[in-house]
């Protein structure tokens, strides 16, 4: 929400964009803002959710799906060390947005 929140702030278009999240998928509160900003595909670790945010998870998920929103998780590595997998999500921010 926090990115999402400061692009607004300084006039970047989110419209048609791709959010990579690390290290845990959005809650339903940040998939609302996610979907309102017109944000189109999400990308996230296959993680497991501890049970007190499952049902967010799940409600999250069920919004992306109704309002056309990709959600693409992928495989964790289990041999990448955390600051590895951020490196790698890092690498494909567009350089106009860092």
């Amino acid at each position: 929400a926090n990115c999402i929140s400061f692009a607004a702030r300084t006039g970047v278009s989110l419209l048609g964009s791709s959010l990579y999240i690390w290290p845990m998928p959005p809650c339903s509160g940040c998939a609302s803002s996610i979907i309102q900003a017109g944000i189109n595909r999400v990308v996230v670790y296959d993680v497991t959710i501890p049970m007190r945010w499952q049902q967010s998870f799940d409600a999250a998920s069920d919004m992306f799906s109704e309002a056309g929103v990709s959600l693409i998780r992928l495989p964790e590595d289990e041999d990448a060390a955390p600051e590895e997998a951020i490196s790698n999500l890092a690498s494909k921010i567009p350089p106009s947005l860092k």
